[in-house]
């Protein structure tokens, strides 16, 4: 059954599409796992698993104790036509898409690390400022 992410208005979502075989996919969700942290209640990391199974993301997700949200939806995945994974998208407290990130390859860039640190401060953020910030649009990094 797909996920409903009106449940998390009013927090920052980090949706991180993965799978236990994609080695990129796992320091992706390492950095998710650290912004989650990083900003507490604040963030919901959803990661979708393109897994065939369901087994093997729920052990892998244990075993590095994430607090994440598992989506494996079969009939959602067949759907989510994506280039490539890891692929991590945030939404802000409204919902709204605000920031795409395709990892090229491994290991996760500085710079992608310190772009996402800083929208997920303003995502989390409740002023004026950071709502002007977000307002720019969609930020996509490859």
């Amino acid at each position: 059954m797909p996920i409903d992410l009106t449940r998390y208005r009013g927090k920052v979502v980090i949706i991180d599409f993965w799978a236990t075989w994609c080695g990129p996919c796992r320091m992706s969700m390492q950095h998710s796992n650290e912004l989650a942290k990083r900003y507490g209640d604040r963030v919901v990391v959803v990661a979708p698993s393109l897994d065939s199974e369901v087994t093997q993301p729920v052990a892998f997700l244990k075993q590095m104790n994430y607090p994440f949200v598992l989506v494996f939806d079969q009939e959602s995945r067949r759907a989510i036509r994506l280039p490539f994974i890891p692929a991590r998208l945030l939404l802000d407290r409204r919902g709204r898409p605000r920031f795409l990130e395709f990892v090229t390859r491994p290991p996760v860039r500085p710079c992608a690390s310190r772009s996402w640190s800083n929208l997920a401060d303003y995502a989390t953020a409740e002023s004026r400022a950071a709502e002007d910030y977000l307002q720019a649009g969609l930020y996509i990094l490859t």
